[in-house]
């Protein structure tokens, strides 16, 4: 080991790798200074809120789920809901329930039965750990429901031959809940030899597992289709394209890089492509 002038050995610096998802056995000992090394506690990292949307259009009397994520909240303490608006205060607002959540746990706002007038209200996710930080959505209230929408969460995929792979289909504008059906159609199969979808139906953010067919059709795309329920003319698709070898296993992290203080928390996601028999990660 060098040595300085002084006769010291060089301070060490424990370093932590994430991978999707393993701790390195023994980083906690490191970050306390077990491996060497005193100084200064560093600062905590700033909080900060986003929301799940920043625009909404809800119609009067009905519901809409939302969603904020707090980074660098170590206790996990989340945040509080409050709602305002130029034309109204109170329950002529809203409601949103419950009034206090984890990060990303959904809350659900409940319109009031009249539009106000101005017709917008802002929901404001506001930290708990940190009152300066917060994150607003604009809600414009309606007399008729908007327009539905759908989107896939995966528009394209390679499946091996009887392997299979989650979808899932978010529903906007559903103000009654009624989800989506799923079809599975190819210029070069019909019924089963283009695979199966189970369940053939679901909600708004359920997941349905595609099964690929035993043989690669021709050509060896297929279509999957998710329609909206509350209006057929709405709908999203993914192509999918069945092999007869496996595509390459991809793993990517929702973040590459983070601050976290010590003994503090922050949570992780690893996405996993090509995983036909969904088996995640360690």
């Amino acid at each position: 080991m060098n040595r300085s002038s002084t006769g010291r050995a060089p301070r060490s610096i424990a370093v932590v790798t994430l991978v999707a998802i393993t701790l390195l056995s023994g980083c906690a000992g490191a970050v306390n200074g077990n491996g060497g090394g005193g100084g200064s506690t560093p600062p905590p990292a700033a909080i900060s809120v986003a929301m799940s949307v920043a625009t909404a259009g809800v119609q009067v009397g009905t519901t809409q789920a939302f969603t904020a994520m707090v980074a660098n909240d170590s206790g996990n303490k989340g945040v509080t809901w409050t709602l305002s608006g130029a034309g109204c205060s109170g329950a002529a607002c809203g409601t949103v329930a419950p009034a206090s959540s984890a990060s990303g746990t959904p809350v659900t706002y409940t319109a009031p039965g009249a539009v106000p007038s101005p017709a917008t209200v802002t929901l404001t996710a506001t930290a708990v750990a940190d009152a300066t930080k917060s994150a607003g959505t604009t809600i414009t209230l309606t007399t008729t429901a908007p327009p539905v929408g759908v989107t896939l969460s995966l528009p394209t995929a390679n499946i091996v031959v009887s392997g299979t792979q989650a979808f899932i289909a978010t529903v906007t504008g559903d103000t009654a809940g009624q989800g989506v059906t799923w079809t599975v159609t190819g210029a070069g199969c019909t019924g089963a030899a283009c695979g199966t979808v189970t369940p053939t139906s679901s909600a708004s953010g359920a997941a349905v597992s595609y099964k690929a067919p035993a043989a690669v059709p021709n050509p060896a795309t297929v279509t999957l289709k998710a329609t909206s329920v509350a209006d057929t003319t709405k709908s999203a698709s993914a192509t999918i394209t069945v092999t007869t070898t496996t595509a390459p296993i991809t793993v990517t992290l929702s973040l590459t890089t983070a601050n976290v203080t010590v003994n503090g928390t922050q949570a992780f996601t690893a996405t996993v492509g090509n995983d036909s028999a969904n088996k995640g990660v360690t």
